[in-house]
């Protein structure tokens, strides 16, 4: 909820829907930020039609899904021609690992065997790839920690 204010904060004049799968949070969200639309809805089958988003966001997610393939080929089908992904996760790499090996067994627990998928910036460029997309600019951030890539349909 607080990247979808964000965001449109930064983005004033666009539409933007939020979206998750955990209908807690989408609640919280809605009584939160009541002037933006938000969705639960499962990320291997979003419910907008076809080519209906200028700009889909997808951070710290694919790593959670079971079928990550299948959420990038959501992602695609609901893009505009024009349109584009910004597509964002840990890095996997060391620092990270061991960063996210600590946090998981202390005081963030609850997130210990979270990920469903051990991805790293090169698997997840390909995997990007390989689901019909064109990568424009690829960023790390966060000491290299986090990885940020930003994709056109092809």
């Amino acid at each position: 909820a607080i990247l979808t204010s964000a965001i449109a904060k930064y983005l004033p004049k666009s539409e933007i829907t939020g979206l998750d799968s955990y209908k807690a949070a989408i609640e919280f969200a809605r009584k939160k930020y009541p002037y933006l639309q938000f969705v639960v809805a499962d990320a291997h089958k979003l419910p907008f039609k076809n080519k209906s988003f200028d700009l889909v966001i997808c951070t710290e997610t694919l790593e959670h899904l079971v079928d990550p393939k299948q959420a990038l080929a959501e992602i695609k089908r609901v893009l505009k021609n024009n349109g584009r992904a910004v597509i964002s996760m840990d890095s996997g790499n060391l620092l990270f690992r061991i960063v996210w090996f600590f946090w998981t067994r202390s005081k963030g627990h609850v997130w210990q065997n979270a990920h469903l998928h051990e991805f790293n910036a090169k698997i997840l460029e390909n995997l990007i790839k390989t689901s019909g997309f064109k990568i424009n600019k690829k960023r790390t951030s966060h000491l290299g920690m986090a990885v940020t890539f930003l994709a056109v349909p092809r």
